[in-house]
């Protein structure tokens, strides 16, 4: 191979590098904005199951919730929480977008006859 198609092979290597970082930035900046126009939301729910991803640089905890009217959601949370939360435990839970905040521990049992979600106001965060 001569030194102009190595450096064609070379050029063309650091484009495609460069593509996948402006795309894998974009998304990023993408997700960021749509979170921050999503309501703000509390919604009184039973913990369906728990669940943890892990690589060789990182663990994710995720606790799947099922809704008053019975539609699940899954949500990623902090590793405190993940350990404070058990499989059918009864809580009120703030999230913004697919971002959890915060859990209160409720007493009694999900009416699964009502579909209302409480609109939490901002201040009411801590």
């Amino acid at each position: 191979m001569d030194n102009q198609m190595m450096n064609l092979v070379i050029s063309m290597g650091l484009l495609l590098l460069l593509g996948l970082f402006s795309a894998a930035a974009f998304g990023a900046m993408s997700k960021r904005k749509r979170e921050s126009k999503a309501p703000r939301l509390g919604a009184e729910v039973h913990v369906v199951s728990k669940r943890m991803e892990a690589s060789h640089r990182e663990k994710k905890y995720f606790v799947t919730f099922r809704l008053k009217n019975d539609e699940t959601l899954e949500l990623e949370v902090p590793e405190e929480t993940y350990g404070q939360l058990q499989e059918e435990d009864f809580v009120k839970i703030v999230f913004k977008g697919e971002t959890f905040e915060e859990f209160h521990r409720l007493e009694g049992h999900l009416d699964t006859a009502e579909t209302e979600k409480d609109t939490v106001a901002s201040t009411e965060a801590e």
